[in-house]
């Protein structure tokens, strides 16, 4: 029961810092934004995103498959552009 406790602590630290990092990739995605708009840019770019999903997939050694963090990106990706609007 002991051990349980632990990895259930583990985890909750783990999900503060991954609500942390989410909020950082949230303020840059809100100053890009900014500067998107300023020099009359689309916030949509297939081409950025597809970097990312590629860079993404480069990075992962599992145990999350390619498809599962695609899809945790798609969420990411989409919730940070909505930001940017």
């Amino acid at each position: 029961m002991r051990e349980l406790e632990n990895l259930r602590a583990r985890i909750d630290k783990i999900d503060g810092q991954i609500v942390s990092l989410l909020n950082q990739r949230a303020e840059i995605a809100k100053r890009l934004g900014k500067m998107k708009k300023l020099s009359g840019k689309e916030i949509f770019d297939a081409s950025r995103e597809k970097i990312v999903f590629d860079r993404i997939k480069l990075l992962n050694e599992g145990p999350l498959s390619e498809k599962s963090l695609e899809k945790i990106y798609q969420t990411i990706i989409r919730q940070c552009r909505e930001i940017q609007k």
